[in-house]
């Protein structure tokens, strides 16, 4: 089972990018998956109609060390 980590970063949607990239008929599910994940990352970064990413330092719970 995956952890999810408690901060979203500016790069976040590089891995779902690069499962989808993967070129393989049997990589479907990769693919699936990656998609799945970035329609999840649009639809948290999407308010009313207007995208707003992931600053680089991040967004969420902040932890301790971070300003």
């Amino acid at each position: 089972m995956a952890v999810a980590e408690p901060r979203l970063y500016y790069a976040n949607a590089l891995l779902p990018d690069a499962m989808i990239a993967v070129v393989s008929p049997r990589a479907t599910e990769l693919v699936v998956r990656g998609l799945d994940l970035l329609g999840w990352l649009l639809a948290r970064e999407t308010r009313d109609g207007h995208l707003s990413v992931t600053p680089a330092d991040g967004s969420g719970p902040v932890t301790s060390g971070q300003l």
